[in-house]
Parts: C-alpha cells; sequence; structure tokens
C-alpha cells in the first residue's frame, strides 16, 4: 500500500475509536450511532483495498469478490452519512426512519446492480482496480459507472447539507464542517471525473494517464481530510480543554505562597467539601483563588496605605501584606476599613487570577526583596517553604 494509504487507513480508525468512546457515553445518540457505523465501515472497506487481504478474500469465494465488497461498502458508508444527516435534520424518530427507508432504495438498486455485473464479467477482467480495469468490456464499465452515479448523488447531498451547516455554525464545529465540505467536493470532482473516463473508455477512447492520476490525487487527498473534518471539532475542544488544565494547575501552584500565609492567618476561611490535596485540578484551583480572596479582605484592614496612589506594585502590595500579617498575629488594632486589595483593573476572573499570581510571586520572591521594598524585615515563609506548601 502506499504511504497515502496508509495514512488514511491510520486516520479512518482514530475517527473510528473516538467515535466509539464517544458512543459509549451516549448510545441513544442516533446521528452519533449513524457517523460511528458510517466510519465503522469506510475502516472495513479501506482494509479489503489491501491486496493480500483481498487476494485471500477471492481465493476463499470467487475471483472478484473481494473488489465487491470494498465497493459495496463504500456506498454504504455513503448511505450511512446521508442517515447521520437525516437524524441531526430530523428530531421525530418515526419521520427519521421513513426518510431513510426511502434513501435505501437506491442504495439497494445500486447493491443489486454491483454484485450481477461484478459476477457477470468474465474472470480474466473481473475485480481489478479502477487504474488497471478494461472499462471497455461493456459489465466492468457498468459496474463503476453504477457505482460512480450513487456516489455522485450521496456525496453531492451530504455536500449540501454539511455547506448549510457549516454556515449556521461556530469554530470549532463550523472549521470541522468546512473540512469536511472540502473533502466531499473533492470526492463528488473525482467521482465526476471517473464517470466521464469510464463513458470515454467504453466507447473507445484514450484517457489521458494525467487525468486519471489527477482524480486519483484528489480522492487521496480528500478521503483522509473527511476523517480530519469530523474529528476536528472534538480534538479542538479536548485541546482547549488541556490548556485550560495545565494552565489552572500553574496558577495553583503559582497561588501556593499568597495562600500559604492567609491560611495560616485565617485557617477558618478554608472552604468545606474539597480537601487541598483531592479532588479535579478545577475545583482546587477555584478554592484556593476563593480563599486567597477572602484572606485578603481579611487582611486588608491591616495594611498601611491599601489605597495609595498611583497604584503600587506587586512587590509593594506583598511587602505591605508581610507587614499586615505580622500586626494582626501581634494583636494590633485594624488601621481601616475592609478594602479591595490587588484589584485587577478589567473585569472578569482571569484578570483577578493574574493579579493575585502576580502578588503571590512577589511573596515567593523571599523576604530579602520584600524588606527592600518596605525597609525592614517582613515576618514571612522562606521561598522553600512556600514551594513547598504547592
Amino acid at each position: 500500500m502506499t504511504p497515502a494509504a496508509v495514512l488514511t487507513g491510520v486516520l479512518v480508525v482514530l475517527a473510528l475509536l473516538w467515535k466509539v468512546r464517544q458512543l459509549l457515553d451516549a448510545r441513544t445518540d442516533r446521528p452519533l450511532r449513524a457517523m460511528t457505523a458510517c466510519l465503522g465501515c469506510a475502516a472495513a472497506s479501506h482494509v479489503l483495498g489491501v491486496p493480500v487481504i483481498r487476494r485471500w478474500v477471492d481465493a476463499h469465494v470467487a475471483v472478484g469478490t473481494g473488489s465487491l465488497l470494498q465497493n459495496l461498502l463504500l456506498l454504504v458508508v455513503v448511505y450511512l452519512l446521508l442517515c447521520f444527516y437525516i437524524h441531526s435534520e430530523t428530531p421525530a424518530l418515526d419521520r427519521a426512519v421513513s426518510r431513510i427507508r426511502w434513501e435505501a432504495v437506491p442504495l439497494a438498486l445500486a447493491l443489486i446492480l454491483l454484485t450481477v455485473t461484478m459476477y457477470a464479467t468474465p474472470q480474466g477482467v473481473r475485480g481489478r482496480g479502477y487504474r488497471v480495469a478494461d472499462l471497455r468490456v461493456g459489465q466492468v464499465a457498468l459496474f463503476y459507472a453504477v457505482a460512480g452515479c450513487y456516489l455522485v448523488y450521496g456525496l453531492g447531498a451530504a455536500l449540501r447539507w454539511t455547506v448549510r451547516y457549516a454556515r449556521l455554525s461556530r469554530r470549532p464545529l463550523s472549521t470541522g464542517l468546512w473540512l469536511t465540505a472540502g473533502s466531499l467536493a473533492g470526492m463528488v470532482i473525482a467521482c465526476l471525473q471517473r464517470l466521464g473516463f469510464t463513458a470515454a473508455a467504453w466507447r473507445g477512447a484514450a484517457v489521458p494517464r494525467p487525468l486519471v492520476l489527477a482524480a486519483a490525487a484528489t480522492l487521496g487527498v480528500a478521503v483522509p481530510l473527511f476523517a480530519v473534518g469530523i474529528s476536528y471539532p472534538v480534538v479542538a475542544m479536548r485541546l482547549a480543554a488541556c490548556r485550560l488544565w495545565w494552565r489552572h494547575r500553574r496558577d495553583f501552584h503559582r497561588l501556593a505562597p499568597l495562600w500559604t500565609v492567609l491560611h495560616q492567618a485565617f485557617p477558618q476561611d478554608a472552604l468545606e467539601g474539597v480537601e487541598p490535596s483531592g479532588g479535579s485540578v478545577h475545583r482546587r484551583y477555584y478554592r484556593r483563588v476563593i480563599e486567597c480572596r477572602d484572606g485578603l479582605v481579611r487582611i486588608s484592614p491591616y495594611l498601611s496605605c491599601p489605597a495609595s496612589h498611583p497604584r503600587p506594585s506587586s512587590s509593594a502590595v506583598a511587602a505591605d501584606l508581610c507587614g499586615a500579617l505580622a500586626a494582626y498575629r501581634a494583636g494590633a488594632a485594624p488601621r481601616s476599613a475592609t478594602v479591595g486589595v490587588a484589584l485587577p483593573e478589567a473585569a472578569g476572573l482571569d484578570a483577578d487570577v493574574e493579579q493575585l499570581v502576580a502578588l503571590a510571586d512577589a511573596l515567593a520572591a523571599g523576604p530579602a526583596q520584600l524588606s527592600h521594598e518596605r525597609g525592614g524585615r517582613p515576618n514571612t515563609p522562606s521561598p522553600s517553604k512556600l514551594r513547598r506548601a504547592a
């Protein structure tokens, strides 16, 4: 097999495995079941395209059976793709089933014609691939003409649905749909080209080899692009979820210096229900952010200049915070009412966390730097202890 065929097989199998994984979590999802079956038939058709397997099938059944099964499965793939769109567009099960049954009529006719023409073909020219098939033989030409006509019909209908949904969707779904639309358009063009080549060859005209190779190359790109297109939205969302997980995990650990000193001063503010070392990364992250903000609200009356202008740097706030914590532990009276500390200039949780992380990083810089900012020696845990708290 060519490297392109191997790549196509790998992509189809990976897409199939992913859909099976999704189907296990949503077994009643009719569109998902249709797409999973579609990819399963595509994988089986690709396996039958392997010369060794096709020859083994021919040897145990009849010459041409491997090629026949491969093409039958290919038509079923297109039919199942139409079923996917019908289920997606028609919520009512009875109406969807009715439309699917009507779509099964041209499929059944095509499957019957392919089977009859294959076994009506002389054994000497039966079961050859399109590139080496003798299209001057009427049965061979009819075989490929029937398959091509159904593929153009089914792929063209799927293309119209895909383009319509792509226009109505947002990223990343729209990106995946446009990739799928591009692959379907390439398949339709290649099938139309092959229909023209078949008609010309059957009438005895010579088909330029570059045109045949161009059609094959179009299919070689379109088929793996289809697997990429239908998998792209889920893969993109998974990658985004992984990036969010990594950012929450990173910020969770970076907040450790701030959380440690505030938790030591106000242990009663710890949220219940999730242990610091348990739960998901996201829950631990949100808990740490909330506890840090609650601790800053409690310690804010002890700050020396919480509302100073211009806006103090994170190092200055960290040095002031260390002094405030020392005053709180010594039992000193508050200097002011509760005020905001390290407030973000923009709205949103991300901006708030950015300020908290900057303050935590300043605390992690160590007592020497904070003492230089304040001109004194604050009482704060060492950097090594702060890092171990993470």
